[in-house]
C-alpha cells in the first residue's frame, strides 16, 4: 500500500515538474526569449519524447518557431522556421480543435502570419498567371483570415475578407475549375457583395452557371441582387440566356406575352425576344405549320417596334424591322419570278403550235393556270411593294442613327454598310418600276438609289 502511494506521489511529481517546464517555455517565449524557449522545448522532448505529441507542445512549438520567421535578426539562422511552424501550427488544431491553449496564451498571431504568406504566394502566382497555384494560396489565407475573424482576433468589423474571397474564386474560374469557384462567388452574392465595379462579376459567373444548371429559382434571386447593385450593367443578356437556353419556343412566346403585358421587357428585352421569335432554329422550324410560324414572325416584328418605341436610339431594333420585311420582300420577289417564269412555259407551249385550231386549244386549257398565276402575282406584287416600303422606312431610321455616331464598333460599321446596300437595292427595285409610268417617282428613286449606291464601301 505504502509502495503504491510513493508511486502516486512520484507520478504526481512528475506532473508538475512537466507543467513547470511548459511554464518555463511559456515565460522566455513570451519575453521573445526566443532560442532560450527553443532549446528549453527540445530539451523537454529529449528527455521525455512522449511529449513531442502533446497538444501544448504542438502549440509552443507553433508560436516559437512563428516568432522566430517573424524576428528579422533570427529569420536567417533559421530558414525552415516558417514551414515548422505551420507543420506545428496544422497538427495543434487538429488537437485543441476550440484554440483554447492559442486563446489563453494570446497565440493568434499566427493566423495573422499565415493568411499573410499565403495571401503573398498567391498574389505572386495570380500575376505569373499560375491561377491553379494562385487559387490554393488564396483559398488557404481565406481559411485564416475567416477563424481571424470568427474567433475575433482581428477589431475590425466585417464579416469576411470579401477581396480574398474574389480573387480565389477568379483564381479557380481561370484555372477552369468552376465548380470550386461557383462555392466561393456565392458566397459573396449570398451576402449581396456590391460596390465594387469588379464585383459585377460576380453575378455574371452564377448567373451563366444558373443558365446550365436550368435553376430558375437562385437565377432570379441573383438576378434580382445583380439589378439591384449595378442597375448599369446589361442585365437583360443574361434573362435573355436562360429563356434561351432552357424555354421551349411555345414557353417564350408565352412568357414574352405576360412580361410584355405587364410592362417588365426594357427595349433591350424586346430585341432579344423578337430575335427569338425570327431566328427560330431549323430542327424547330421544321415542327411548325406555316401558320405558326406566320404569327411567330408577327411577334417578332412587333417586339421589335416595341423596342424603338421604348428607345429610339436602338438602331438594332430599327434595322431588324427593315431586315425582316428585305427578306419577305426578296422572298416574294423570288416568287413573282417564278410566276413569270412559268406563265412564260405555258404560253410558249401555245407558240410552239403552228396549227391554228391545236394553238387556240392549248390556249383554252392553259387559260384557267394562268389567270390563277396572274392573280396571285399581283397580289405578290403588293405585298411586295408594301414589305419594300416598310424595309426602306425601317433600314433609313437606322441609316439616320448610325451614320453620324462617333467610334463605331465593328458591328455598328457593318450594319451601316449593310443598311447601305440593302437601300441602294430597295430604291433600285422601286425606280425600275416606276420606269416609264410615273416620271417624278422615277427622278426621286434614282436620286435615292444615286445616294446609297455612292454610299457604298
Amino acid at each position: 500500500m505504502k509502495r503504491l502511494l510513493l508511486l502516486a506521489a512520484i507520478g504526481s511529481m512528475v506532473l508538475v515538474s512537466k507543467a513547470q517546464d511548459y511554464k518555463k517555455v511559456q515565460t522566455m517565449a513570451v519575453l521573445k526569449k526566443l532560442e532560450e524557449a527553443k532549446t528549453e522545448l527540445d530539451k523537454q522532448i529529449a528527455s521525455n519524447p512522449s511529449a513531442a505529441t502533446k497538444t501544448e507542445t504542438y502549440f509552443w512549438k507553433m508560436y516559437i518557431y512563428n516568432g522566430l520567421y517573424k524576428d528579422e535578426r533570427l529569420k536567417g539562422k533559421y530558414p525552415n522556421a516558417l514551414s515548422e511552424a505551420q507543420d506545428a501550427f496544422n497538427k495543434y488544431v487538429q488537437a485543441d480543435p476550440s484554440l483554447k491553449i492559442l486563446k489563453d496564451n494570446n497565440g493568434s498571431d499566427i493566423y495573422f502570419t499565415l493568411y499573410n504568406h499565403e495571401r503573398t504566394v498567391g498574389n505572386d502566382a495570380f500575376t505569373a498567371k499560375k491561377y491553379d497555384e494562385a487559387a490554393e494560396s488564396f483559398a488557404k489565407a481565406t481559411d485564416y483570415i475567416d477563424v481571424i475573424i470568427a474567433h475575433k482576433f482581428t477589431n475590425a468589423n466585417i464579416a469576411f475578407d470579401t477581396s480574398m474571397i474574389f480573387f480565389t474564386a477568379y483564381s479557380y474560374q481561370q484555372a477552369k475549375k468552376d465548380d470550386i469557384a461557383y462555392k466561393y462567388y456565392k458566397r459573396l452574392a449570398d451576402s449581396k457583395v456590391g460596390g465594387n465595379e469588379d464585383y459585377a462579376l460576380i453575378y455574371k459567373f452564377l448567373l451563366l452557371r444558373d443558365v446550365e444548371k436550368k435553376d430558375k429559382a437562385e437565377f432570379d434571386t441573383y438576378l434580382k441582387t445583380a439589378k439591384e447593385l449595378y442597375p448599369k450593367e446589361n442585365w437583360a443578356a443574361f434573362e435573355a440566356e436562360y429563356v434561351s437556353k432552357n424555354f421551349t419556343l411555345q414557353d417564350k412566346a408565352d412568357f414574352y406575352d405576360k412580361q410584355d403585358a405587364a410592362g417588365k421587357l426594357t427595349a433591350e428585352d424586346y430585341v432579344n425576344y423578337g430575335s427569338e421569335f425570327y431566328n427560330i432554329p431549323k430542327e424547330e422550324k421544321e415542327k411548325l405549320d406555316s401558320a405558326k410560324l406566320a404569327v411567330l414572325k408577327l411577334k417578332a416584328i412587333d417586339a421589335f417596334k416595341k423596342a424603338f418605341a421604348k428607345d429610339n436610339s436602338m438602331y438594332i431594333a430599327a434595322f431588324n424591322i427593315g431586315l425582316v420585311n428585305y427578306l419577305e420582300f426578296d422572298a416574294t420577289d423570288e416568287t413573282i419570278r417564278e410566276n413569270i417564269k412559268k406563265i412564260r412555259e405555258l404560253n410558249s407551249l401555245k407558240d410552239s403550235e403552228k396549227d391554228p385550231k391545236k394553238k387556240a386549244a392549248v390556249e383554252t386549257k392553259n387559260k384557267p393556270t394562268i389567270d390563277a398565276i396572274k392573280a396571285e402575282t399581283f397580289d405578290l406584287d403588293k405585298k411586295a411593294n408594301s414589305y419594300v416600303d416598310t424595309a426602306i422606312e425601317w433600314f433609313e431610321k437606322a441609316y439616320g442613327i448610325l451614320k453620324d455616331k462617333a467610334n463605331k464598333s465593328g458591328n455598328e460599321k457593318n450594319l451601316t454598310n449593310k443598311a447601305i446596300d440593302h437601300l441602294a437595292i430597295l430604291f433600285e427595285y422601286k425606280r425600275n418600276k416606276a420606269k416609264g409610268k410615273d416620271q417624278k417617282a422615277y427622278d426621286a428613286y434614282d436620286a435615292k438609289y444615286k445616294l446609297y449606291d455612292g454610299l457604298h464601301q
